[in-house]
């Protein structure tokens, strides 16, 4: 190898860090409150079945679903059938799980398609982080969403819509996710994204809880 092509190769694996440091490292917010609510959750009537197809797959609409959130953890998950449906996985919080100051004190992580969360604040009970806090199994609606859901990074603040829903194989196969106990009231939560964007905290918007 010559010293020109280890150069290139060198200077080749620096821009690829750079890359990867970039798409992943936080997106750092302001402190205060960045999104007041929990997400609307509203069951679809059963007697009007609504369905959406992708990937092979049927996905059966259980509820509508709109959030304005901060993403607290993500991970991308691969080699199963689950993968397949819902390759992304966010944890989106509202309240005081959208603090940046609060969130120094509070550890939110996504492995193995489970969410694990921990104050460190005694101020902060863990009961308040998991009402606070949901985890999406999130499958795009179309291939540019899918870059967008890509795209996002921990300490995003994002406006989600779309149905939570129950994917479907044509071999009998189902999953709808598991919702956490004390989330919104639904049954699982792969979510179809319809819609997804990225907004930002403007000048004095963020408020003090």
């Amino acid at each position: 190898m010559t010293p020109a092509m280890r150069q290139g190769i060198l200077v080749g694996l620096i821009i690829a860090g750079v890359w990867l440091y970039e798409s992943l490292r936080p997106v750092p917010q302001p402190p205060g409150v960045l999104a007041d609510a929990p997400p609307t959750i509203a069951i679809i009537d059963a007697d009007k079945p609504k369905v959406f197809e992708r990937r092979g797959y049927v996905f059966a609409v259980i509820a509508s679903f709109d959030a304005k959130a901060r993403v607290v953890a993500r991970d991308r998950s691969g080699g199963d059938r689950e993968s397949e449906v819902a390759p992304i996985d966010l944890a989106i919080g509202w309240g005081r799980m959208s603090d940046s100051k609060v969130l120094k004190n509070v550890d939110v992580a996504i492995s193995k398609r489970k969410l694990f969360s921990k104050s460190f604040d005694p101020q902060i009970p863990d009961s308040e982080v998991e009402s606070s806090v949901f985890a999406i199994h999130a499958t795009a609606a179309d291939p540019e969403i899918d870059k967008q859901l890509a795209a996002l990074r921990v300490g995003s603040l994002v406006k989600l819509t779309g149905f939570l829903v129950e994917a479907r194989g044509a071999d009998g196969w189902r999953w709808s996710g598991q919702a956490r106990k004390l989330t919104p009231v639904a049954n699982g939560n792969v979510l179809w994204v319809s819609s997804v964007e990225v907004v930002e905290a403007a000048a004095g918007q963020a408020s003090a809880k």
